[in-house]
């Protein structure tokens, strides 16, 4: 039986070739200018909207003096949305003699039509930096960030001046990072002396030399929302003698080291996630998701509370660790409301525990547990 394949000739390849090239080299452009097109036309509705909401600002409040204001007027009347650009040779800017915000490309305006070809002298890019960041901060205003951060230094994203502060990521990343030449226990992000601090809507990630991503104390307080807080090997969040902390709809992850910690403060969780990976190298108590303690000394075999009374309450959300979700220590109180827990070892570990071999009948640890699904035991000691 004589069987014959026959199939492409290289003159066939060639042909087939040359029309998916004449093909692409058609439709590739054509998409990309689609594309093109959609983002000019949602930067432009985004800016007709702000437009909007600064006019309502109007009939209530002030002129606003500067991008920082402008800002808060937006969100204060509902703007959600980024202040980035989906196009990416326009940038937003907001003329003052006008309050309305535009979009420049070249710095010259393109949108609004009506604003074309005009000139002012007070035409305000609304990006911010880490400069700027630092800035607003420093007198208390309003920031809307339009790109990742690298905060490097010990003193670039502490809030130390009391006012209240709002942080809009916008989806983006502050990463706190510090030199190598800084030792000891040391705060990327801290809010203290009675600042009232609110950050949304992104990312915050513990780099190098960071022992806590997150503090807070001395009667300050700090809202998270919408947000991811990453410890690494570093503790994510602390609140301290004093501090206030609440974090809503928010992902809070750790190896090793707890990654949520409540020494004397007061921590609340709605609807978050915390989950907990790997082993501590430190001790035991180091091994669960959430440590909650009062700060104390000892003075002949009695404990003295050194500053506020810990109090810690769970309203919803997903708790896990490596071996124990909460730790409770000295005289640490925590109200669970509602949520899952997933303990390999125990959902709950509370008492003293570990080194600590004297207690005081005034600081005993409380649990109250009003509703909730619990995998893993609890433990008294």
């Amino acid at each position: 039986i004589n069987s014959k394949k026959k199939g492409f000739t290289i003159v066939e390849l060639v042909i087939v070739i040359a029309v998916i090239a004449v093909l692409a080299a058609v439709l590739i452009p054509t998409f990309s200018n689609l594309v093109k097109k959609a983002n000019i036309s949602a930067d432009q509705q985004a800016v007709v909207q702000m437009n909007k909401l600064l006019a309502m600002g109007e009939s209530v409040n002030d002129l606003p003096e500067n991008t920082d204001d402008v800002v808060e007027v937006l969100i204060e009347n509902g703007y959600t949305s980024d202040l980035t650009t989906y196009y990416s040779n326009y940038q937003l800017a907001w003329v003052k003699e006008k309050n309305v915000v535009v979009l420049v490309e070249n710095n010259s305006i393109v949108f609004p039509k009506e604003y074309i070809g005009m000139t002012f002298e007070t035409i305000r890019p609304m990006a911010q930096d880490i400069t700027d960041i630092k800035d607003s901060l420093a007198s208390g205003n309003t920031v809307f960030v339009s790109d990742d951060i690298i905060a490097d230094t010990a003193d670039d994203l502490h809030f130390k001046t009391e006012g209240n502060y709002v942080l809009n990521l916008n989806g983006n990343t502050i990463l706190t990072n510090l030199p190598n030449t800084v030792k000891g226990y040391n705060d990327g992000l801290v809010v203290n002396e009675k600042a009232n601090v609110v950050i949304s809507n992104g990312t915050i990630e513990g780099g190098n030399n960071v022992s806590q991503v997150i503090s807070v104390y001395d009667e300050a307080s700090l809202e998270i929302n919408d947000s991811v807080i990453t410890g690494g090997s570093s503790i994510a969040v602390l609140a301290e003698d004093g501090g206030t902390i609440r974090i809503s709809d928010s992902k809070i992850f750790g190896i090793g080291t707890n990654p949520v910690q409540n020494y004397g403060g007061t921590l609340t969780l709605d609807n978050v996630t915390v989950a907990q990976s790997g082993e501590s190298t430190g001790q035991y108590y180091y091994n669960s998701a959430i440590l909650i303690a009062n700060l104390y000394e000892t003075i002949d075999g009695v404990n003295y509370l050194t500053g506020t009374q810990s109090k810690t309450t769970i309203n919803g959300g997903t708790y896990s660790g490596k071996n124990t979700i909460f730790i409770v220590l000295t005289g640490g109180d925590v109200t669970i409301n509602e949520g899952q827990f997933i303990g390999t070892e125990y959902v709950i570990n509370a008492g003293f525990g570990g080194d600590y071999t004297t207690n005081s009948p005034d600081y005993t640890s409380v649990v109250t547990i009003n509703s909730g699904t619990f995998n893993g035991n609890i433990k008294e000691s």
